[in-house]
């Protein structure tokens, strides 16, 4: 369960750049940076926490997605004999899987996995767009921890993988 260890690492290495930031800003700025960064720590330092909030949601996106498609992919090919006409169309769904709209196959979840967590991983894609694109003609979705992702994303990933199994 490789995606698991991934996402677990995202984790460990958002919290050694907390403690790393911690670290140094107990230090003398002065021999560090200039006196303007002195002036304007307090920015920085929320800026710091902030943006390393962000890239580790983006970071824990980027493992979710490719590791959702995986097992999606899974899925279409459970118990198929190669072949027959079933085969041929489900491979060429599986092809085509990524060029979906991924909130439509997300949809496809509802029948194995309650509404509340999908819209929970839709929402978190939403952030995850926000953050990438930050359109400022679409409204600002919730924000979302990265500790809140983690576990929503996760538990998806390991209920899907779960379900495979059976």
């Amino acid at each position: 369960m490789g995606y698991l260890e991934d996402l677990k690492e995202v984790i460990e290495i958002h919290e050694f750049e907390i403690d790393l930031y911690k670290d140094f800003s107990r230090k003398k700025q002065t021999e560090y940076f200039s006196e303007g960064f002195g002036k304007n720590k307090q920015y920085y330092s929320k800026e710091f926490l902030r943006k390393t909030e962000e890239y580790t949601v983006l970071q824990l996106w980027t493992i979710f997605e490719r590791n959702f498609f995986e097992l999606t992919k899974q899925y279409i090919f459970a118990n198929n004999d190669e072949g027959t006409l079933k085969y041929a169309i489900e491979e060429k769904t599986a092809e085509k899987l990524e060029r979906w709209p991924l909130d439509e196959i997300l949809d496809l979840y509802k029948t194995i996995i309650d509404s509340n967590t999908v819209g929970m991983i839709k929402q978190i894609k939403r952030y995850r767009d926000w953050l990438v694109h930050k359109n400022p003609k679409k409204g600002t979705p919730g924000k979302i921890t990265h500790k809140d992702a983690y576990i929503y994303l996760s538990n998806f990933l390991r209920f899907i993988t779960t379900d495979l199994l059976r």
